[in-house]
């Protein structure tokens, strides 16, 4: 959906919430003979003693009262409806949600997946000739499912973020957990798995693509979820 076509559609919801709001009020008000006031016929309502209709008095329910009720109830409800605008426009359309600004997920389908490796075992190893371990497993078979090939590079955690933000590589691994220090620079999956550290603490254990490209970072996170498991 263009952003054209998602605030034309945000402004026509916004609208109907408003005639809504419009109508309820105004049926509140003409329905209003069960709260003590004539029917909007013009028809007389049956009275009781003391000038009071059936249903209750009239100055119990003055009909300044009921009309500040309604107005109200309108206020409320078109502030609520321009939030909605505004938060459709703000995101694109839910439809258009999530999306990748620089395309991730689609120019690596049936292309190449350029990953960043920093050696870190049994997650990931660099030192043979081909990389290997639980993690490069992983993202082998995550290849497979979008038919591309993969373009290892191997270098330090700090120099492959860089390359990452820079848009040089679609993702990073090396045993990264949910406590990296680059959380603010990259996107990060859920943890797909935790192990035990040698102080008996536990790590939960994360992937990392480029910050913003949400789409490639779903789709990452839905097989890592139903692939990675318990290590």
């Amino acid at each position: 959906m263009s952003s054209s076509s998602a605030a034309a559609h945000a402004w026509a919801l916004a609208a109907c919430t408003a005639s809504l709001a419009s109508s309820e009020v105004i049926g509140h008000i003409e329905g209003s003979s069960c709260q003590g006031f004539p029917p909007s016929s013009g028809s007389s309502a049956p009275t009781t003693g003391g000038g009071a209709t059936r249903g209750g008095s009239v100055r119990d329910n003055p009909p300044e009262r009921v009309y500040r009720h309604g107005m109200s109830l309108i206020i409320r409800k078109l502030i609520i409806g321009l939030g909605v605008v505004l938060v459709l426009v703000a995101t694109g359309c839910a439809a258009s949600y999530p999306a990748d600004p620089h395309k991730t997920l689609e120019r690596v389908t049936g292309s190449v997946l350029r990953v960043g490796i920093s050696h870190n075992e049994p997650f990931v190893s660099v030192e043979h000739p081909a990389p290997s371990g639980r993690e490069v497993a992983l993202v082998e078979d995550y290849a497979s499912t979008l038919d591309a090939e993969v373009e290892w590079t191997a270098d330090g955690e700090e120099e492959l973020v860089d390359q990452l933000e820079h848009g040089d590589l679609d993702m990073v691994i090396g045993g990264l957990t949910d406590k990296t220090p680059w959380k603010q620079k990259v996107g990060l999956t859920r943890p797909y798995t935790q192990t035990v550290d040698e102080f008996g603490q536990t790590e939960k254990h994360v992937m990392a693509v480029r910050k913003g490209e949400n789409a490639f970072l779903l789709d990452l996170d839905e097989f890592l979820q139903t692939r990675g498991g318990q290590q």
